[in-house]
This record gives C-alpha cells, sequence and structure tokens, in this order.
C-alpha cells in the first residue's frame, strides 16, 4: 500500500512538474504576443502567425492529459464529478479502471450554469487524467465504440486543445460531414490535418479545407459515376 502510495505522488509530482514548466513556457510566449501587439509595424503577419502557432501549441501541450465529455446531462454526476466518470468509462467503454478507479487531477463542467429548461442538454466535462495512456486508452475505446450514449443521450469524448487549435479542425466540420455521409474513413491529425482513406490509393493529407473539399467534391462526383 506505501508502495502505491510513493508511485503515486511521484507521478503527481512529474505531472506538476511538467504543467509548471508549460505554464512558463506559455506565459513567455504570451508575453512576446504582447510586445508585438505593442508594435505593430514591426510585426509581419508571418512573425504573428508564428508566435500564435508556438502559443498554440503549448497551450495544447499543457492540456495533453484533459478530456472534454460532451452531452453528459446536467446533474448526472451528482456532486461528485470523478466517480460518475469513472463509472461512464467501465460501463460504456469497457475499461476496467484501477482499484480505485482512473485517477484523475480534477473533473468539472466548464461555462455558464444552465437555466432549468436546459439541464438535458448539459455543459461539457473536463478532466485531467494523472496519466496520459489513460487518456489515450479512453479515446481509443471510443471510436472503437463510434457511438456513445449515457441514459438514451449522445455523449461525445474528445481531447482538450487551445482555441486556436479547434478553430483551426472546426474548420473541416464541411469535409467531415461529407466523408461521414458517403462513408469514406478518414482522420484528424495533430494539430489540424485531414487525412482520407481511399480503397487501392495511398491516403491524402490536407491542412486547407478548401482544398480538402474541393477534393472530396471530385472525389464524390467520381464513385457517383461508378455507381
Amino acid at each position: 500500500c506505501q508502495k502505491k502510495v510513493k508511485v503515486r505522488r511521484l507521478a503527481l509530482s512529474t505531472l506538476i512538474s511538467r504543467i509548471t514548466q508549460v505554464e512558463d513556457r506559455v506565459s513567455q510566449l504570451e508575453d512576446e504576443q504582447a510586445n508585438l501587439k505593442a508594435r505593430p509595424a514591426a510585426a509581419t503577419k508571418e512573425d504573428i502567425k508564428l508566435l500564435t502557432d508556438r502559443l498554440a501549441t503549448a497551450e495544447d501541450r499543457s492540456r495533453r492529459n484533459n478530456l472534454r465529455f460532451v452531452g453528459i446531462p446536467e446533474g448526472a454526476e451528482k456532486n461528485n464529478v470523478t466517480a460518475f466518470l469513472n463509472e461512464f468509462i467501465s460501463a460504456t467503454l469497457g475499461i476496467d479502471p484501477t482499484p480505485g478507479g482512473i485517477e484523475m487531477d480534477r473533473a468539472h463542467r466548464i461555462g455558464m450554469r444552465l437555466e432549468a429548461g436546459e439541464k438535458n442538454r448539459g455543459r461539457t466535462i473536463v478532466a485531467r487524467l494523472l496519466r496520459y495512456k489513460d487518456c489515450q486508452a479512453i479515446l481509443e475505446a471510443a471510436r472503437e465504440k463510434k457511438r456513445l450514449t449515457w441514459n438514451g443521450k449522445q455523449v461525445m469524448i474528445f481531447p482538450d486543445y487551445s482555441r486556436e487549435t479547434q478553430r483551426k479542425r472546426e474548420a473541416f466540420s464541411r469535409c467531415k460531414k461529407a466523408l461521414h455521409e458517403r462513408k469514406i474513413k478518414f482522420g484528424m491529425l495533430y494539430p489540424a490535418l485531414l487525412k482520407i482513406f481511399i480503397n487501392g490509393q495511398s491516403p491524402r493529407v490536407f491542412d486547407d479545407p478548401e482544398e480538402a473539399m474541393e477534393y472530396i467534391e471530385r472525389l464524390l462526383g467520381h464513385l457517383k459515376v461508378e455507381e
């Protein structure tokens, strides 16, 4: 028992150290960004884009152990979010957690409290797990299940990216919808790359949503002709 406590303390100490390092880096990048904004004449578009990308990457690293749970009705957790999430993960993903459950540094809902009529929608839950491998196992299990539900409500699990990275990935929404409808296999690579798999061909990777959509439209047209 004492050995387990020591291991947990070491893991927590390592995590705290990594978080501190990343937060220091984010703070430094934010200072650089503020300096560029204060001297706009000295900043080029390339400078600003490079700094914005570096800041987003640093923020993403600080959120590496975070997961977002979307669609869980408000109040389902009954004032104990970590216990609820362990129950949810075990019941819906078939992941048997270690004794005591998957260790989480914290878990909470984000955003403004909902009105009475909005309770079924539920605010997003963000959980910070102690181990990155647990995040990967949960995301992989969710991908394999394809559709998760809790009391009849669809639930989705995502990595917790910075706002800038989320914005870039959301720009591919139209592309992903079109691929979903035709059941064409695809994946999103970090930070925001759309990878499309076509039988008998090498996968195509796009970093531009418009370019990707043009390719998809040509692809769908070709498939329609074949049908």
